[in-house]
């Protein structure tokens, strides 16, 4: 009986545990899985949505019949951030596509095209961000931006200590973050050569509005070896 019980023990601890841990480990990471399809938005406000995560994702407006370019990250608990590029043209397209990504798995890709002459913005949901490009598409595009960034429920915003991501922040913890921006050309060259400015311009009912400037480095742009189209990417990351 005795042996028995420890021969028991041994299946029970070296056997039947490990399964259990295992598929403990592979509930969690299944329940901590990004879901990245982006389905027509249902609040009659916005183009497009992901409503299916620990925070929501909305994309695009309609304003006087026209499409108006926007990409919004709010959290279960209340606290947003929304960019919207300004200045933008009045004919904008938007649609979504689908493709894969570097996995092989089918991805929604939210396309506004003609933001501005040449100038094309995509959007889709990774697993760690809301990715954005905007496209050059040619080398006469429009090569610098400015976005309107409108916050609620933050605190205070500052640089990361390595002054690479800029964080947006309610008391201690950090709820959105924008990295450093980056380029690339067809070719496959990267560039980080892209100056960013954020600076606070008011606050108001408990919304922060910012103004942030993207200044791709001018002679990186516009060096002879550079292939069109060019991508520049300022992503939100969770």
């Amino acid at each position: 009986m005795i042996k028995y019980r420890k021969k028991l023990l041994k299946v029970i601890l070296f056997v039947i545990v490990p399964i259990i841990i295992i598929a403990l480990i592979l509930v969690i990471l299944f329940n901590n899985r990004i879901n990245k399809k982006i389905e027509v938005s249902k609040d009659g406000i916005h183009l497009y949505e992901n409503i299916n995560n620990g925070f929501t994702a909305r994309f695009g407006y309609l304003y006087e019949n026209k499409f108006q370019h926007l990409v919004q990250y709010e959290l279960k608990s209340g606290e947003e951030l929304t960019m919207q590029l300004l200045n933008t043209n009045s004919d904008i397209k938007a649609f979504k596509n689908t493709a894969k990504n570097e996995q092989n798995e089918d991805v929604d890709i939210i396309k506004f095209e003609s933001v501005f002459n040449n100038v094309n913005a995509y959007y889709q949901i990774t697993d760690s961000r809301i990715k954005e490009v905007i496209l050059l598409v040619k080398s006469d595009s429009l090569k610098n931006f400015k976005y309107s960034i409108v916050t609620t429920g933050v605190t205070s915003s500052e640089k990361s200590q390595d002054d690479k991501t800029y964080v947006f922040k309610s008391g201690d913890k950090a709820l959105f973050a924008l990295p450093a921006l980056f380029m690339k050309d067809a070719k496959g060259i990267l560039s980080y050569e892209i100056e960013t400015k954020i600076t606070l311009q008011k606050e108001e009912d408990g919304n922060k509005y910012y103004l942030m400037e993207v200044i791709p480095d001018k002679d990186w742009l516009d060096d002879a070896s550079r292939v069109y189209p060019i991508e520049i990417d300022p992503s939100i990351l969770y």
